[in-house]
């Protein structure tokens, strides 16, 4: 906002200096609106008896019609109501102020108020501080003549006011630096002395460099003190400053605060007028999360949960939030304090870890895992780390793991069912002729394994006579003490391979015992 006097003094009227300084003021006016950002607004209002008719424009927009309107305005007016002006505006900018806006109010005057109204700057003050946003500022401007003490008194005790004197026929160069963080956190000094931190400058007008120094009344008790450097910047881009804690040896543990501000021509606005820092001077914060309900390992089936217990711990300086975070494998889901994640956790709080088997697999185990972030310059003991998660195996999952045992088994088996069924199968007819003194009767049994002949045809003195097949004939496995066996007029021993269709017959001490002949099934 621009308070524009035009009375006639403004162009060397009335006052017999000659002054002609309203079209500076103009030239002034228009240069500092060039740099101004996208989204600036100005209102220009000028007065003399009182308030005249203000005008607002909107840049980069309306910037031609802004200069066409300066460049129309006059001075040649008779009087001075600058405070009745101060105050129209001041209540507009409660009425009309925008969120996230500040206001500069640049008052450009070469007299003293004369309104007969009883107004006085204390009026124009107490409004001000009524008014004033966080980053408001309100220049008075003497353009020639020396700024009124009761100006000078007054907006020197007002916060973000300044009171400036310009020889005459100039005008200062108006300029702005806008500083960015709003506010640094230099961390915890304790190990180290020294931190880096970078700081943002825009730059409006004729402002080239900025000086920065430190305030720490605290730490100046203490006996310590903050040191900045460099002391000096320039006023547009990124400086990296380097803060230092010097003389520390007697500093009690804990938080301090300081402030760093900066140091500008008197014509600058500069925002913040200062960045309040934030450091630390302790232990590092130890943090360890401490398992309270939790078993060396889970098995859970498919759909199966399983809820752990960790509370976190740490020592007295360990006050700021860890931030803790899960990775699950494949085929498991985990949550903490009944969300994702990631969870903010305190000394003292507990977190609860659900695991929930979602697919595993059969025989699988696989072991979800916490991340655990401590704040800046502390440090975390070993992590807890979360048991291994098993999918008990089925009767499905060992045969689908091991079916190759499981068919070598049922073949075996299936050999032996083979075997077992041959076995019950007839290999050959036998045809028992009992000996001529019982009547030389026929007996016919089918031969089936290993064939007592004894046994089967009912001849106790042949029990022992074993016969077989082997390798697809009649085979003697055995003959009995005394037993003589002959086929035809030749002797067969056992152990011999015998052919379908042959006789046998057998003797006892030369007396005969029967015959039996051997066919194929």
């Amino acid at each position: 906002m621009f308070v524009l006097d035009t009375s006639g003094s403004m162009m060397g009227l009335g006052d017999g200096k000659g002054r002609v300084i309203f079209p500076r003021v103009k030239t002034e006016l228009k240069r500092f609106a060039e740099q101004l950002p996208p989204d600036s607004r100005i209102t220009i209002q000028p007065f003399d008896a009182g308030p005249g008719p203000s005008r607002t424009f909107v840049l980069p927009a309306e910037k031609d019609a802004l200069f066409r309107y300066v460049d129309t305005l006059e001075a040649r007016g008779s009087q001075t109501y600058l405070y009745a002006t101060l105050l129209k505006i001041l209540e507009g900018i409660g009425q009309n102020r925008r969120p996230n806006e500040a206001y500069n109010v640049y008052v450009f005057t070469d007299g003293q108020d004369n309104d007969p109204a009883p107004l006085t700057i204390q009026d124009v003050t107490r409004r001000y501080e009524l008014q004033r946003g966080a980053y408001d500022w309100i220049f008075y401007i003497s353009l020639g003549i020396p700024a009124p003490k009761d100006v000078i008194t007054s907006l020197s005790k007002a916060p973000n006011a300044r009171v400036l004197e310009a020889p005459p026929n100039q005008v200062p160069s108006l300029s702005e630096v806008i500083l960015r963080p709003s506010a640094l956190d230099l961390g915890n000094l304790w190990d180290t002395r020294e931190i880096r931190r970078d700081i943002q400058l825009e730059s409006r007008g004729s402002v080239q460099t900025i000086g920065l120094g430190v305030e720490a009344p605290v730490l100046d008790r203490a006996g310590a003190f903050l040191q900045v450097e460099p002391s000096r910047v320039p006023a547009g881009g990124t400086a990296t400053l380097t803060f230092r804690l010097r003389n520390s040896d007697g500093l009690t543990p804990g938080t301090y605060q300081a402030w760093l501000c900066p140091k500008a021509p008197s014509e600058t606005v500069v925002r913040p007028r200062g960045i309040p820092l934030r450091l630390a001077f302790h232990p590092p914060g130890a943090y360890t999360l401490v398992p309270v309900n939790v078993p060396e390992t889970l098995q859970l089936r498919p759909g199966e949960k399983a809820a752990l217990t960790y509370r976190l711990q740490g020592n007295a300086w360990a006050k700021e939030p860890l931030t803790v975070a899960v990775e699950a494998p494949k085929g498991l889901r985990a949550s903490l304090n009944g969300q994702e994640g990631p969870v903010t956790l305190r000394p003292g709080e507990e977190l609860k870890v659900a695991v929930e088997n979602t697919g595993l697999g059969g025989g699988s185990t696989v072991r979800p895992s916490l991340q655990l972030t401590p704040p800046p310059g502390s440090t975390l003991q070993t992590p807890s780390t979360l048991p291994p998660v098993t999918q008990p195996m089925t009767w499905w999952d060992w045969l689908r793991r091991y079916w190759w045992f499981f068919l070598l088994l049922l073949l075996l088996l299936g050999g032996l069912l083979w075997r077992w069924w041959q076995s019950q199968r007839p290999w050959g007819k036998g045809t028992f002729t009992t000996a001529p003194d019982r009547g030389c009767q026929d007996v016919e049994k089918p031969l089936k394994g290993a064939v007592d002949v004894g046994r089967l045809f009912g001849e106790d003195r042949l029990e022992g006579l074993e016969l077989r097949r082997h390798k697809g004939k009649p085979y003697l496995e055995g003959v009995p003490l005394g037993v003589e066996v002959k086929s035809g007029n030749y002797p067969v021993d056992a152990r011999t391979t015998l052919e379908w269709g042959e006789v046998l017959k057998f003797y006892d001490s030369g007396k005969e015992l029967g015959s039996l002949r051997i066919d194929h099934k």
